[in-house]
């Protein structure tokens, strides 16, 4: 018994929680970010603003120096900022370029590998890929939990992608071991998801930001907004309707060339990846979970008013080209609009997990309030279930959840 551990035991825990804070300022984790982030930002102001070629050196020159690179290449260029450009990103700078994904993640036990050695250096560049992605929010085509998968995918051991310390270690495993295992890529997404856990990848506000000319439409709101209230803050309100912060804006005019800020208030705890196992910090009806839900509604509403507004316009258009009614009864034809002839056109899809098509008409109905912020990686709440969080897989929540909105009945049009 004396060369046992000790049992960590509920007061130990309490104890350990109530300290949590002052834990987490011990790892240094926040400030790393931010270490990576400015010098991102220093590498790209030198490119852009002075014009000048960088080149990235450490010792092993496949740690850090991948970090700042790819963090450099998604802030300049808008490719990168897809899921297949992401992907090749990673592919390109973390794995050909031999970054030890086995050493780093701790993923097999050897003796020759030292505790030092691993660090969990891709989860701080998928960290600050996350801090990107809050302050430019519909720049980049996929979401968090895009993120977070992929953080999830490179710790299970099962895919080649990220299981090898170099492109070497990963043709000799497999060359040795050809006939009897069969490894597939981490980006072969259908192998451990379904079609509709993948919606879940979609950014609605990204689809909105290159669909449809929303800088144009926002920036006319602003202006019209501190136009028609002028009158009203000169005589009631002694307020000043200033520019607000391009942080603020979620459809702010952005430059293809991102800056992030990298003060100490602006970095944050990535919550989705920490917390989400933690029940007491799941916030039934809050967080980002919620948010999406609520930016994949507006998506569908613009997709759905786009499908009718163009329909409108070609009936308007088949009604002005029609012959006379004379004319079309001659041929044989009745006196109907030719528009009730033609097949309606079934509408677009949205491409996002809660749209017309993104979820089946079957499940319970489900409202935001009842998405916990751990959302897609606990179970939703649902209306018998909302008191009694479980913890579950992502393959679990779509039996229970659904949302209020209903377009089914509105397919057609």
């Amino acid at each position: 018994m004396s060369e046992r551990e000790p049992a960590y035991s509920a007061k130990d825990f309490y104890s350990s929680d109530a300290r949590w804070l002052s834990n987490l300022e011990a790892t240094h984790w926040l400030q790393h970010v931010a270490a990576c982030l400015n010098t991102a930002n220093h590498v790209v102001n030198q490119m852009t603003r002075d014009c000048q070629t960088v080149v990235l050196k450490e010792d092993t020159g496949c740690d850090l120096s991948c970090v700042v690179s790819c963090l450099a290449q998604l802030q300049l260029d808008p490719e990168f900022r897809t899921m297949s450009g992401f992907q090749s990103l990673v592919q390109r700078e973390w794995v050909v370029m031999g970054h030890p994904f086995q050493k780093r993640l701790g993923l097999l036990w050897s003796p020759d590998i030292q505790e030092a050695e691993q660090t969990p250096v891709f989860l701080l560049f998928l960290d600050c890929v996350w801090q990107l992605l809050q302050q430019f929010p519909s720049s980049f085509a996929f979401t968090e939990t895009y993120l977070t998968v992929v953080w999830d995918t490179a710790n299970l051991g099962l895919f080649d992608t990220f299981l090898f310390n170099s492109c070497w270690h990963r043709n000799k495993f497999l060359s040795e071991n050809k006939l009897t295992v069969v490894l597939p890529s981490a980006w072969d997404w259908k192998f451990q998801l379904s079609d509709e856990q993948i919606l879940l990848f979609n950014n609605p506000l990204y689809r909105l930001r290159t669909s449809y000319d929303l800088d144009y439409v926002v920036d006319s709101a602003k202006t019209t907004l501190r136009n028609s209230g002028e009158m009203l803050r000169k005589n009631t309100y002694p307020l000043l309707l200033g520019k607000a912060s391009s942080i603020a804006d979620i459809f702010a005019l952005q430059d293809v060339v991102l800056k992030p800020e990298v003060t100490a208030g602006l970095v944050k705890f990535w919550s989705q990846c920490f917390l989400r196992w933690i029940i007491p910090a799941q916030i039934v009806g809050g967080g980002n979970p919620s948010q999406y839900v609520q930016q994949c509604i507006l998506t569908e509403e613009v997709v759905c008013l786009e499908h009718k507004l163009s329909s409108l316009t070609r009936q308007l258009q088949n009604q002005l080209m029609q012959p006379p009614p004379q004319l079309l009864l001659q041929r044989g034809v009745d006196g109907r609009d030719c528009s009730e002839l033609r097949l309606k056109q079934p509408r677009p899809s949205s491409g996002l997990m809660f749209g017309a098509t993104g979820y089946r008409s079957s499940s319970m109905q489900l409202s935001s309030m009842y998405v916990t912020s751990s959302f897609p990686f606990t179970l939703a709440v649902s209306h018998h279930t909302q008191h009694t969080l479980i913890c579950g897989p992502l393959s679990q929540y779509l039996k229970d959840t659904a949302i209020d909105h209903d377009y089914m009945k509105d397919e057609n049009d």
